[in-house]
């Protein structure tokens, strides 16, 4: 007998749709990072922003003069999950610490090395690209099923295949197929689904809605020096 699983409000497609909700196309703007300070915004009180969520930010976006944290907070804003929340506050800390929305160098060097091989991409497919290249073995496996905006996910996986990478395989069907295949797990668990890969999860559906730029801001601050003295999670290859 198939049970239907019970949805969670943690679900993988419900932070897309949160993250998608007010993504839309915008008029030609000078995109410059002087144009779109917040002192010049007529909601900016005393150096303090009046509105809870800025009008402002896919210009500044656009300008790559804003935070990741402020795009993932910005993006999940609907989502009132208490847990997820709390996950969300370490992944934007991780950011922060790494300066790199990439879970290791060798997730960094795979994605630019694809995104290299497919420029101009939609956001939607440079974020299934994202979550592929995440794994070293998921996306020696799918490589070569990668095409100009176009994956193909209809070959067969090993059983074998672990749970991690099971879910950055779906994540990126989802993203790629409007699916819902990953809705019966709660991205907030934390005995069930990784930090690593909740971290992907939730930068997944951030650059599906801001692209290249999303990673650009990202990776804002980002020093190799520094990181390789200090960053050991950031230099491990996966």
């Amino acid at each position: 007998m198939f049970i239907q699983p019970k949805p969670t409000g943690a679900s993988f497609t419900a932070l897309m749709s949160s993250a998608q909700l007010s993504s839309k196309e915008h008029t030609p703007f000078p995109y410059t990072p002087d144009v779109v300070r917040c002192r010049y915004c007529t909601y900016c009180q005393g150096g303090w922003c009046a509105l809870k969520s800025c009008c402002c930010l896919p210009e500044r976006v656009k300008a790559r003069s804003c935070t990741f944290t402020e795009i993932l907070n910005d993006c999940f804003a609907d989502v009132r999950n208490l847990s997820f929340r709390y996950r969300l506050r370490l992944a934007a800390e991780r950011q922060r610490q790494v300066n790199s929305c990439f879970l290791g160098a060798g997730h960094r060097s795979r994605f630019y090395d694809a995104a290299k091989r497919f420029p101009n991409s939609s956001p939607a497919f440079l974020a299934q690209l994202y979550v592929l290249t995440a794994e070293n073995w998921i996306w020696s496996i799918m490589s070569d099923h990668v095409y100009k905006d176009f994956i193909d996910y209809d070959g067969d996986l090993p059983e074998t295949i672990g749970f991690d990478r099971y879910m950055y395989y779906t994540i990126a069907y989802d993203i790629g197929n409007s699916s819902a295949v990953t809705d019966s797990i709660d991205l907030t668990d934390e005995e069930v689904v990784s930090f690593d890969v909740f971290r992907a999860a939730c930068s997944a559906a951030v650059i599906s809605r801001y692209g290249m730029d999303a990673v650009k801001i990202a990776e804002k601050f980002r020093d190799r020096r520094f990181k390789r003295k200090t960053g050991k999670d950031f230099r491990r290859d996966r």
